[in-house]
């Protein structure tokens, strides 16, 4: 697509074909990157490369530049879609992630963003995703319709030797090796599992996604990760770990941003053994950095955090090795349709509220936004029979209103009705809509790792 915009500046996709395009584009983004001081800017230019030429789903029509034909087609603003699915329960939602936004200096402040948002929003709803997210500048992307509301950054950080070493004689119940193809099925059949237990939404890999994310990246690339299989004694894989390569010299922590067991073991398991793994893992490959602590994703299930804090406690309250954040940074995310989602997302409402306080209900959920409509949900028997927008002055009761986005911040299980009411008094419910609200949107963890 071509567009013209004020001030003679172009607004294009990739996919029109100008060369200098691609090739400048990763030049584009380390350059305003390191100018922030950012200080993986140079990593910039592998991933930029990778989403160019070798992502599995990106293509040139999900990658657009506004160039300056008075500065000799300089590139001035850009932004970019991965498409992506992730899973909740065993329903798929198919989401776009907004990714490596950015504007030279010398022309910010002119709306430029806004209308790349725009095209990139329009895409993402031609290829049917039910929802957008981005992580980033914090407040920034509010002003296009984003709310913060699912754990991205890391929750807890834990010496790697806090483990204590097996005995003379004992040997290690799990081990741990890199990933191959060969175990793609059963790294998709752990991801099955864990959805189904552990979290709420969780970044869907298909077995090309799983090729690209086992060695499809350019090795310096800065979302390049090492993909481990934790092993039994019988040599059968029961889970999986996502490390992030410490790419920065002299770094001197890891960061495991998946940590997933499947059905046949468990964290507590698992764990002491993972801990060794990872230290003898991290000593052997990146020797040069001096790794030191690991940290955990925040998005990790609720599962894990009571190994992670006493792991620290056991060595005592004042030798630093455990630091637990109680707010991780979160991704912004953008619903553009609520009833198109709650309508992908019908089996598993149906499956919350089965065996709930509102189990077989019949009737209806009615959430008002503040907004000229309403969103109702009908059930029978505890079957959903429709989803849908009403305009208001239908005479129909609402159960809750919801202010401004707060209801995206529910229907991620990033807060529950109770924490929402301390912040937001005009959030207004009755007994009913609690009930079924609690029901169906409880508070859970998601964990994404897709960045591309």
């Amino acid at each position: 697509m071509k567009k013209e915009l004020n001030g003679g500046l172009i607004l294009r996709s990739l996919s029109e074909g100008i060369a200098q395009d691609a090739a400048n584009l990763p030049i584009f983004y380390r350059d305003i990157f390191k100018a922030e001081g950012d200080p993986h800017a140079e990593n910039l230019l592998p991933w930029t490369q990778d989403l160019i030429d070798r992502h599995p789903v990106v293509t040139e029509d999900d990658i657009w530049v506004i160039v300056d034909p008075a500065a000799d087609d300089k590139i001035v603003s850009a932004v970019l879609l991965i498409p992506q699915v992730w899973r909740c329960g065993d329903v798929m939602l198919p989401v776009g992630q907004v990714e490596l936004v950015g504007t030279d200096k010398d022309y910010r402040r002119r709306g430029l963003i806004r209308q790349l948002f725009e095209v990139a929003h329009a895409r993402s709803a031609e290829l049917g995703h039910v929802l957008q997210f981005i992580g980033g500048i914090p407040y920034f992307y509010r002003q296009f319709g984003y709310v913060m509301a699912m754990d991205v950054g890391m929750r807890h950080s834990v010496a790697l030797f806090s483990v204590p070493a097996l005995k003379e004689g004992v040997q290690s119940q799990f081990t741990l090796r890199f990933a191959t193809y060969d175990d793609i099925p059963a790294l998709m059949a752990f991801d099955a599992y864990y959805a189904r237990h552990f979290t709420n939404f969780v970044s869907y890999y298909d077995e090309t996604m799983w090729r690209y994310q086992i060695d499809g990246k350019r090795p310096d690339a800065t979302t390049n990760r090492d993909v481990m299989m934790i092993v039994n004694t019988s040599g059968d894989a029961v889970g999986y770990l996502m490390l992030h390569k410490p790419l920065i010299n002299g770094g001197h922590g890891l960061a495991c941003i998946a940590y997933v067991v499947g059905p046949n073991t468990s964290y507590l398991a698992t764990y002491e053994d993972v801990m060794r793994g990872m230290n003898a893992f991290v000593k052997e490959t990146y020797p040069e950095n001096d790794v030191l602590m690991v940290s955990f994703a925040g998005g990790l299930t609720e599962a894990f955090d009571a190994l992670a804090i006493e792991t620290g406690h056991a060595l005592g309250p004042n030798m630093g090795l455990h630091t637990a954040p109680s707010i991780p940074y979160p991704w912004y995310l953008r619903v553009p349709d609520y009833v198109a989602l709650l309508k992908v997302m019908t089996p598993v409402l149906e499956d919350r509220l089965d065996g709930s306080a509102a189990n077989q209900y019949t009737g209806d959920l009615n959430m008002g936004l503040y907004k000229p409509y309403y969103l109702r949900i009908t059930f029978e028997n505890g079957r959903v029979t429709h989803i849908g927008q009403h305009e208001l002055g239908d005479g129909a009761p609402f159960h809750v209103q919801f202010p401004d986005l707060t209801f995206l911040y529910l229907l991620s299980g990033y807060r529950t009705i109770d924490e929402l009411r301390q912040l937001y008094p005009d959030l207004q419910i009755a007994r009913n809509g609690r009930v079924l609200l609690e029901a169906l949107f409880p508070k859970q963890r998601s964990t994404i790792t897709m960045t591309g």
